[in-house]
Order: C-alpha cells, then structure tokens, then sequence
C-alpha cells in the first residue's frame, strides 16, 4: 500500500504541488535533518522513495544524476522531471517477474536486440521482465531477464539512452510512488 507521506500527487502535466518537495524539518532537539535530496543543479527532488510493487505507479529515478526513466518520442531516455516526456511506470507482474508499463502508451518497458531498453511491447513477456534488488549502497539495481540470467539496466553507448548492461556495473534506482 502506498503510504500519503512518502508518496506525492502529481498533476496530469507531469508536475507536483510546491509542498511535495521539502528542504527539511527541525528535531526537539533544534538539528535540521533534510526530509528530500537535490540533484546536481540543486534542484529539489520529491520525499519518499519506496519498494517497488505490483499495483504500484512509480517514477523510476537515477540516485546518481536525479534524471528519470522517461518516453519521449518514441524512445526511453534518461531525462529531467517534469520535462515533456512521459515519466510514469506502473508495475505489474506475472509469473513472478515484474513489468513496468507506461500508462500513456500502454507499452511495457523491454529492451530491443541491441539490449537498448525501449516500449514497443502491448504484452508482458520474457524481454520485459525485471527483477529490483536493493542496493547496500541505498536505492535499489534493475535487473533484466537475459536468457537464463539477470542484466543490470545502466547508461548504453549513446547519450541519456539505457541498455542491459550484463556484468558491468548498473545505475542505483529510486522507485518514486506516484498517487493517480
């Protein structure tokens, strides 16, 4: 169940009212603890970050550059939130293996023979398959099937773009929940 504290409500435009985002809280003992991270810029990012689950919507965010998985044009890249791409996954699962899929194009979030993760699949089969593992590092790594063993999801070849990565190291991931 997605609890009202650690998740945010965001419009159908993509963006989250000013109180979703946070720069911290005193303690009774007057020492400020941040309730939320920034990225980079500085910008702030939303609070709450939860297990991935089916049922769950979730935006789907890189620890290290605060860019989310997002569908823009037709292909799945690594983009700021709240840019003009669709940035939403709900997760599902079947057989035991979890799905994303975009509510706005329907499509599953999968990869193509080049291991590039794209959404082109109306249907929850073996090369849309995903396992989430939490990191000892904090977040969780994304994993995809591969024949018989697990891919971690990273940055491919070409700029913002996400592939299967096989052993090299992949991206630590923040699963986001979204209320819809």
């Amino acid at each position: 169940m997605v609890s009202k504290s650690a998740a945010i409500t965001v419009k159908a435009d993509n963006t989250a009212p000013m109180d979703a985002y946070s720069t911290g809280t005193t303690t009774p003992t007057g020492i400020a603890t941040p309730t939320g991270t920034t990225t980079p810029t500085g910008a702030a990012t939303p609070k709450g970050t939860e297990v991935p689950h089916p049922g769950g919507t979730f935006i789907i965010r890189d620890r290290d550059s605060g860019r989310v998985i997002t569908l823009m044009d037709g292909e799945i890249i690594l983009e700021e939130l709240g840019s003009k791409g669709s940035s939403y996954w709900e997760c599902v699962e079947m057989k035991g293996w979890m799905g994303f899929k975009n509510p706005v194009s329907g499509r599953y979030l999968g990869h193509n023979r080049d291991q590039e993760l794209q959404t082109t699949a109306s249907n929850h089969r073996r090369w849309e398959q995903f396992c989430v593992r939490q990191h000892p590092g904090g977040g969780y790594t994304l994993f995809m099937r591969h024949w018989d063993d697990l891919w971690r999801v990273g940055r491919a070849q070409k700029e913002n773009k996400l592939a299967k990565m096989g052993d090299q190291e992949g991206i630590q991931w923040d699963f986001i929940p979204v209320l819809v």
